[in-house]
């Protein structure tokens, strides 16, 4: 006697392996916000068209308070965590905002290392970089909608800028060409924040001048240099949350990142299966997990549901039967 696997999963087990999906899945990110202390900086944001001026310059869209921040806290720096296309700003050393980015593509990889923000460029033209293949046939390219480089620009070094853009849907990916890459809204706010409080043009009547005369290129030196880090960490914990990022670069280290994240809980082990399960997650993009749905991950009763699915999958392949999905462990997103 035979033992048709594949139905008896659908009767008996299907409702449960569902609702225990559904019951720990986490949280994809598409900001990759620390939710309780990050301020949102995504509306109005991905609507700027290639060419549009009014677009090109939004000063319509910012913070209505934008004009009445405070700038007499000096104290800024800047720290970027790539796998997480994330850029936050720190006042007083306290996260003010942070800012979604877009990354150098892997083989332009942003560089991992301390970073100084010295000049604030208005306007900038683009000039090709002179050592780079991909740009040898690339003219200069003056200020406008069209300029990759957007309104602004932030100089970090070695050809390496923050800056805004013209193609605001790369926010998010590593596409770049080693460059930090904004929103222009954001790009604009994040500029203005530290030239208001890091140099002597604090004026806003300045501002509304770059964005009059968009043809003209304006540079500010800042009286202090702008401490900026570029980091890489594929796993973040915050509370009782945990926020594992995608690992862009195909860099090694997941594990040892998830178990020091984890050393002060040590009733959770990162064992194999919730490694797996964890890495698979994690390539739809950064997930946010509590450590309660970790824990569930390790569960004998989800384990067992997960083998038994795994064993219908390969049983209806061995049939030529479709099923709705080739991972047994895939969750459902929710954006």
């Amino acid at each position: 006697m035979s033992f048709d696997f594949p139905n008896i999963f659908r009767i008996f087990f299907a409702d449960a392996y569902e609702k225990t999906i559904q019951s720990i899945t986490p949280q994809i990110c598409p900001s990759n916000p620390l939710k309780d202390k990050l301020s949102s900086s995504l509306e109005g944001a991905g609507n700027i068209e290639k060419g549009t001026q009014d677009q090109y310059w939004p000063l319509h869209s910012l913070p209505k308070n934008f004009a009445q921040l405070n700038p007499s806290s000096r104290s800024v720096t800047l720290r970027a965590n790539l796998p997480a296309t994330r850029l936050d700003l720190f006042v007083e050393r306290r996260l003010a905002k942070s800012y979604r980015i877009a990354i150098g593509k892997l083989e332009n990889q942003t560089p991992v290392r301390g970073f100084s923000l010295s000049e604030i460029t208005w306007n900038p033209w683009w000039v090709p970089p002179s050592d780079s293949e991909w740009a040898k046939n690339a003219e200069i390219m003056p200020p406008g909608p069209d300029n990759p480089m957007g309104p602004v620009k932030m100089s970090l070094g070695n050809e390496i800028f923050i800056h805004a853009t013209n193609a605001p849907r790369s926010i998010g990916h590593a596409i770049t060409h080693s460059c930090l890459r904004m929103n222009s809204q954001d790009a604009v706010e994040l500029a203005w924040e530290i030239q208001k409080r890091c140099s002597h043009k604090r004026s806003l009547h300045l501002l509304i001048g770059y964005s009059k005369d968009k043809g003209k290129t304006s540079s500010v030196k800042c009286s202090q240099p702008i401490p900026v880090t570029i980091d890489y960490k594929q796993v973040e914990i915050s509370g009782q949350t945990l926020l594992i990022h995608p690992d862009l670069y195909n860099k090694s280290g997941f594990e040892e990142e998830l178990k020091i994240a984890l050393a002060d809980h040590p009733e959770i082990q990162i064992d194999s299966p919730t490694l797996e399960t964890l890495d698979q997650l994690r390539r739809q993009g950064t997930i946010s997990i509590s450590l309660t749905e970790v824990a569930l991950l390790q569960s004998w009763f989800y384990r067992l549901l997960v083998s038994i699915r795994k064993m219908c999958i390969r049983r209806d392949s061995e049939r030529g039967v479709e099923t709705s999905s080739q991972n047994p462990t895939s969750f459902s997103s929710h954006e």
